[in-house]
């Protein structure tokens, strides 16, 4: 029996580096021979913009040049689920959602599972680069002898790349920050939800760690690691002022408590701060079990953001949404505003915000350049749109202007002490400079009835700081943040995604009334892009 034993352990030893050398030369790895080709289709997301559908379509015809097979392209929503598809973006897939769970939030790659490739990144701007890698370094390894060959994809070819963050890793105590999960109360008083959402999406920014963020009432199972976005677990003993927050870790759950949004807002900020902070300690942080900080109740932010009309697809609305929430003015004018996007703000930011203004082509109609404030912050004292032109009270426009343009203004009383700012926004002619001067000219005109209060300007002027426009501003009194701030983030404004450089967005505030602690242009990516044609403008005031 010992004999037979050991005959048979030998066997299976065998057995096994047999296996893995018929491995490692390919005898048993995923793969797909050329002359199968014809049996695969193409299959992109429901969801798939543009740019992406036609570089799935550059991939059929770039198969077909090299292999002489034409594969067909469709919407997933369009094909019948098969054994044979190579799988293009986040599709519904089991094949896509398994390999995108394992990227980070600016990877991308391609892989084989079964008789399916998935090609994909995390959204459209890296799935392009996944297809466009496939093509460099799949279909043309063989220096253009593709057609001979007879394996035309195998598991040797299988990449990832899952990109470059400030930090390569992060771990809270002895648990990586990717094992955890962000909850938000079912009840939501000082917009735990958006700031939830902010904290997953500065997380991912720094790390790639793509952090699910849920409501309380969603969670079906039971997690060991949570980040607590606001009063979750309803402790009743946390007793804080209006000028404190709370973060707290007990080895598994970390806590967030505030009284308000400018509170959370400030807990989540300082979290993210501390995180950065391990760059320097090996990517590792030991939070306090718990501790209250306090801040300047005085501070305050102001946003100019020009969203762009067009091509509101859901990553770019996201990435709109998150830069706002990531800042969280506590006023911010928009320009480009359409109802659509409006709507899109109400629904997601309303928690926090409201807003003043009509269209530009009156009521509901045409883009707003409306005022979004903190309601928990601010009481509205009064509020208009007016109509850049010789008859600012009803829907008009000077001769040389090509559209309808308007300001909309709104004068706020700070809840904490009554102390007042009159905020305005506006949007001015892109084509005519005349009408430009026109139009500044009555904005302020209009200006001078406010000298009493303290004013911030925010807008984009389509002028540059040597314009007319411009001088006229700073001639009635008004400072540029940009030249006024105690520390500076300067860039262009307008971008074009890449195509222009120019400074033509704005925030002024009138002169004695702000101590101009901080001027950003918000000129980061998110999630890969811009969020607009044009970069946020933020700034950080205190009124005297």
């Amino acid at each position: 029996m010992r004999k037979f034993g050991l005959i048979a352990g030998i066997s299976a030893a065998v057995l096994i580096v047999l296996f893995m050398v018929l491995y490692f030369m390919g005898i048993f790895k995923d793969k797909i021979k050329s002359k199968d080709l014809y049996l695969y289709t193409i299959v992109y997301s429901q969801e798939a913009s543009q740019p992406v559908i036609s570089a799935a379509k550059e991939l059929s015809e770039t198969i077909n040049k090299v292999y002489g097979t034409e594969l067909p392209v469709f919407s997933e929503a369009e094909a019948h689920k098969g054994k044979y598809e190579i799988l293009i973006g986040k599709t519904q897939r089991n094949e896509s959602v398994s390999y995108v769970d394992k990227l980070r939030s600016a990877g991308y790659g391609y892989g084989i599972e079964g008789k399916k490739i998935v090609i994909t990144g995390r959204n459209s701007e890296t799935t392009i680069l996944a297809l466009q890698d496939f093509i460099e370094n799949v279909l043309n390894r063989n220096n253009g002898d593709n057609a001979n060959a007879s394996i035309f994809y195998s598991e040797d070819d299988n990449k990832t790349v899952q990109g470059e963050y400030l930090l390569s890793e992060l771990s809270v105590g002895k648990t990586s920050i990717d094992k955890f999960r962000i909850v938000y109360p079912g009840e939501i008083v000082n917009g735990e939800d958006i700031l939830a959402d902010s904290l997953a999406s500065q997380v991912s920014e720094i790390t790639g760690y793509v952090l699910e963020a849920v409501c309380e009432y969603d969670i079906d199972d039971s997690a060991e690691n949570e980040i607590y976005v606001g009063d979750v677990e309803k402790n009743a003993e946390m007793q804080l002022n209006e000028n404190q927050y709370y973060i707290g870790f007990d080895g598994k759950k970390i806590r967030l408590y505030g009284n308000s949004s400018e509170a959370l807002y400030r807990a989540v900020n300082t979290l993210i701060e501390l995180f950065l902070e391990t760059a320097d300690k090996k990517h590792r942080i030991e939070l306090e079990s718990g501790k209250i900080y306090d801040f300047d109740l005085s501070e305050m932010r102001a946003m100019s953001f020009n969203v762009y009309c067009a091509n509101l697809t859901n990553e770019r609305v996201d990435r709109v949404l998150d830069i706002v929430e990531k800042y969280l003015p506590d006023t911010f004018g928009v320009q480009e505003a359409t109802l659509n996007w409006m709507r899109i703000f109400h629904n997601k930011l309303g928690h926090i915000y409201k807003y003043v203004g009509v269209g530009r082509d009156g009521e509901a109609r045409g883009e707003y350049s409306a005022v979004w404030y903190n309601a928990q912050k601010f009481d509205l004292i009064d509020s208009g749109t007016k109509w850049l032109s010789d008859t600012p009270e009803v829907v008009s426009k000077v001769e040389e202007s090509s559209l309808n343009r308007i300001f909309t203004y709104a004068l706020l009383s700070r809840k904490s002490d009554g102390q007042r700012v009159f905020v305005i926004n506006t949007h001015l002619e892109h084509k005519s400079k005349e009408a430009r001067n026109k139009q500044i000219a009555v904005l302020m005109d209009f200006v001078d009835n406010y000298r009493d209060y303290p004013i911030v300007l925010t807008g984009d002027f389509n002028s540059k700081p040597d314009s007319a426009v411009y001088k006229v501003v700073l001639g009635r009194e008004f400072l540029d943040s940009a030249k006024a701030a105690n520390v500076k983030y300067e860039a262009a404004t307008f971008t074009n995604y890449g195509a222009s450089e120019s400074i033509i967005d704005y925030v002024f505030v009138s002169k004695n009334g702000f101590e101009v602690e901080e001027y950003r242009v918000c000129n980061e990516k998110i999630n890969s892009n811009f969020p607009s044609d044009h970069h946020p403008v933020l700034v950080k005031y205190r009124l005297k």
